[in-house]
């Protein structure tokens, strides 16, 4: 399977996902269930990133697919960080989430980073500005 699972930090609060080849669209529902596993045994909000920067190509019906999978992620996945540099994916994203009323709160909590240290950062800001105790300050 072209999916590397695995936490990004000690904390186990961020989960990344590295896509490292092509795949059928059975690949990523397999993959969703082991990060929703993994997700549920922490008990505590987390984030995820989903590294296609090694993606050339997305297989057949991308938009309809893409719509079932973020569908189906675990409640207590508060962001998701996508990285890579091409802008097909963002735009895909970006069409999904016009087109599919049930992922269109997801919108808010996507955030799209050109590799992982920029992902790391955005990760970083979006829990500082997020967070109860930034919340209670304002």
């Amino acid at each position: 399977m072209p999916y590397q699972i695995s936490w990004d930090d000690a904390a186990h609060t961020i989960l990344r996902i590295d896509i490292t080849g092509e795949s059928n669209w059975g690949e990523p529902l397999i993959a969703q269930k082991e990060v929703n596993a993994l997700v549920e045994g922490t008990g505590h909000p987390c984030t995820m990133i989903l590294n296609l920067s090694t993606v050339t190509r997305m297989p057949p019906n991308a938009l309809s697919q893409a719509q079932k999978i973020m569908t189906g992620w675990h409640p207590h996945i508060e962001s998701v960080v996508m990285v890579g540099k091409s802008s097909f994916i963002k735009k895909l994203v970006v069409a999904a989430f016009r087109v599919y009323r049930s992922i269109r709160k997801l919108d808010e909590t996507t955030l799209f980073a050109a590799d992982l240290i920029e992902a790391r950062q955005l990760i970083q800001e979006h829990r500082r500005v997020h967070s109860p105790t930034h919340d209670a300050g304002s």
